[in-house]
């Protein structure tokens, strides 16, 4: 069995054109699926992406730092910080009341 492979990509393919690592790229991928768009294909096991996905790739991908990857984290509520000093501080607040 040949399976023509020219028009899809394998994961590191896929990050070299936007400029990714591999785990950028499957984050990028599971935001994808999230947002209910199936943007790559499953041969033998394998993930592969076609060509004409990568632009869809492009639009979940969020480099850190950048205002698209802050716009993500105020929206999910990732931003991490001092949570434990945050709620210290918060539940001090309501003893002294």
């Amino acid at each position: 069995m040949k399976i023509d492979t020219e028009k899809l990509l394998t994961v590191e393919e896929a990050g070299e054109q936007i400029g990714a690592n591999r785990r950028a790229v499957y984050r990028a991928l599971k935001r994808a699926a999230a947002a209910g768009k199936q943007i790559t294909v499953e041969v033998f096991g394998r993930t592969l992406i076609p060509v004409a996905n990568v632009a869809v790739l492009r639009e979940f991908y969020f480099p850190y730092y950048s205002d698209a990857h802050q716009r993500m984290v105020k929206k999910w509520g990732a931003s991490g910080g001092n949570t434990r000093w945050a709620k210290a501080r918060a539940a001090k607040r309501s003893t002294r009341a």
